[in-house]
């Protein structure tokens, strides 16, 4: 132990305790009276990865579902599944069904966990695809499509992947099957998934065909909503990968309720264009909210604050891909709105705070809310 932590942990390099996780919820379901959803985008376990067991995953799935249930009532909660919901020590072998003794060494014990713990908020016909590929599409409202999928199936630790890297288990074609059945429904649709395909831990190869199929059903994704990264950010698509060109899309990346690492705890919430018919589904703002551990730890109970307006905060005319695109741009040399957004990206005004100032600093930060497609800065970056 190099540092203790506090009672409500610390921004440093580890998780919260949960009775910190418990105390968010609580304050959530307290101050949240009209939520429509909930969107959960995995990860329900700590980074001591070599200390979990398929019993304690267990354990941990059906506790995080069945309190967000105790809390929320009858508000839907749509999940998909983390990366850490694999076990043991290397969690992500979520193999595809390719793989020799699938039954004996791959994930359905997983899936049947997490299709039995989802169930609560999903119509029995779904409960075939998550047992099958962790994924599944559900109509929350009448024109609206939510799709979760399942991205450890990208992820560069899942070595199970690479017998089959193009598509494990067929997973992009069962997403392109349903945007085109709700394409030819004129239905909008929601992907909720964990990791974003901009992030280096997503396969190249899979992250362009990602990108590819948000491009080609441009008018029907309404919206992309990730977690995985920790920080509070997004990542915008640009038409046929030219950086130059337009922009039809954006990944938009959640904060989490962990600090792993150096982070304070944090959560969003969207303002949707609402269920009425001909509504575009997109989001419309969003609030993002935080605590400070350090303040919590002294005054002995997190106080959790509103930390921005995306539109408000970044002089937005709405959150159009131009919108978000635009103020990429000024980050580059616009240190006030970098400075804002950096301590929005950690919920942390005390982490390396030197970066501001620095230019180049200033590009890493910008040049990766620009790629959508891992491995690919460069590409959408070049100067």
């Amino acid at each position: 132990v190099k540092l203790p932590s506090g009672e409500w942990g610390m921004a440093a390099h580890c998780d919260i305790p949960q009775r910190t996780f418990e105390h968010a919820i609580k304050h959530i379901a307290a101050t949240e009276k009209n939520l429509d959803y909930i969107i959960i985008t995995g990860d329900l376990e700590a980074h001591d990865m070599w200390e979990y067991s398929q019993n304690y995953t267990k354990y941990r799935v059906n506790y995080v579902n069945t309190f967000l249930k105790e809390q929320f009532g009858d508000v839907p909660i749509y999940n998909s599944i983390g990366n850490h919901e694999g076990v043991p020590g290397m969690r992500e072998l979520m193999a595809s069904h390719n793989m020799v003794e699938y039954d004996q060494r791959g994930p359905a014990w997983l899936y049947s966990t997490l299709a039995d713990s989802w169930r609560t908020w999903l119509p029995e016909d779904t409960m075939v695809d998550i047992r099958y590929r962790a994924s599944y599409a559900v109509r929350p409202y009448p024109g609206l499509k939510l799709i979760s999928i399942n991205t450890i199936y990208c992820s560069h630790f899942n070595f199970y992947v690479y017998l089959n890297i193009t598509d494990p288990d067929d997973t992009l074609q069962w997403l392109s099957n349903h945007l085109l059945e709700s394409e030819k429904k004129g239905e909008k649709v929601h992907l909720i998934s964990h990791i974003p395909t901009g992030s280096g831990y997503c396969l190249r190869g899979w992250a362009h065909n990602f990108y590819d199929l948000v491009n080609r059903f441009e008018n029907t994704i309404a919206g992309q909503f990730y977690g995985h990264t920790h920080q509070d950010h997004f990542q915008v698509y640009f038409d046929r990968g030219d950086p130059t060109g337009r922009v039809t899309h954006v990944n938009m990346v959640a904060p989490s309720l962990t600090t792993y690492a150096y982070n304070n705890p944090g959560y969003r919430i969207y303002t949707i264009d609402g269920n009425y018919k001909g509504s575009s589904f997109t989001v419309l703002d969003w609030e993002a909210y935080y605590t400070n551990l350090t303040e919590a730890n002294a005054r002995g109970e997190p106080e959790w604050k509103l930390a921005y307006k995306m539109k408000e905060a970044y002089n937005m005319p709405d959150l159009s891909p131009a919108s978000f695109n635009a103020v990429i741009d000024q980050m580059f040399t616009n240190e006030t709105l970098f400075r804002d957004y950096y301590i929005y990206y950690h919920r942390n005004d005390q982490y390396k705070m030197s970066c501001i100032k620095e230019a180049s600093c200033r590009k890493t930060y910008a040049c990766a809310c620009k790629t959508a497609r891992s491995y690919d800065e460069k590409h959408f970056c070049p100067n």
